[in-house]
């Protein structure tokens, strides 16, 4: 269990943040590809520990129900043995030791599994962050592709009118489309450059979880100690006095 914890530190902190802090080129239609696909690893190795940690957490649930099968099977012997016509008290120690042997068996699961649900809604939050990063950006990847076609297809068009107009020696009318035309490329590339802006305004979920993940764990401890159900915890923000 120790390393499934070291893991979920590994993948929910170093490589998360690595994939959220790269420095990414705006300007490069292929940079911003390679980051999806950074995100994209990122959520596969996400899902992979992800999975891991639920194993382990059902194995911890299946281990923990058989000792407390055996506790009470024991509980039931112990009290049985005092309560026969002759009390056989030497037997139901024996079976007292053999409950707390149980018992303290029981501890150590009980903790693993607490830390086991703690990481797992961490990876859960941090999936959830990812996720809406990665659509974000495929939208916004979607836009620029667009208008870096569409500025291609003017620019192109703006060049062929203008080699129009000088193998027919030029005319006004020719001019003026021309300039019309490069006129509506410019303003495509003006486009352009407020939709890769929007890059590096973008807030950046995955930190905002990441944030909270102290906090999260010191709840999730705290529902634990109040013996309430582990669930996914989030942490929100009080208001301003």
């Amino acid at each position: 269990m120790e390393t499934l914890r070291q893991k979920a530190r590994v993948l929910s902190l170093a490589w998360l943040h690595q994939v959220a802090d790269a420095a990414i080129d705006t300007h490069s239609i292929p940079v911003v590809q390679q980051h999806v696909r950074d995100l994209e690893q990122a959520m596969s190795d996400l899902r992979e520990a992800e999975a891991q940690n639920a194993g382990a957490i059902a194995g911890l649930n299946r281990q923990i129900g058989q000792l407390h099968q055996q506790e009470a099977t024991l509980n039931t012997q112990a009290d049985a043995l005092l309560q026969v016509n002759t009390a056989r008290e030497d037997l139901a120690a024996t079976v007292e030791q053999r409950l707390e042997e149980v018992e303290s068996n029981l501890t150590p699961l009980n903790h693993q599994l607490e830390k086991a649900q703690a990481i797992q809604a961490q990876y859960e939050q941090a999936m959830d962050a990812l996720e809406a990063k990665h659509s974000a950006m495929m939208r916004q990847l979607s836009t620029l592709q667009s208008l870096d076609t569409s500025a291609d297809a003017e620019e192109r068009a703006a060049h062929a009118l203008h080699a129009v107009s000088s193998a027919l020696g030029g005319t006004a009318s020719v001019d003026d489309i021309t300039a019309r035309i490069q006129s509506r490329s410019d303003v495509v590339h003006a486009r352009l450059q407020q939709e890769m802006g929007g890059f590096t305004t973008e807030p950046d979920a995955v930190a905002d979880v990441l944030a909270q993940s102290a906090m999260q764990q010191r709840v999730a401890a705290r529902k634990a100690r109040l013996s309430l159900p582990p669930g996914r915890t989030t942490v929100t923000e009080l208001p301003q006095q």
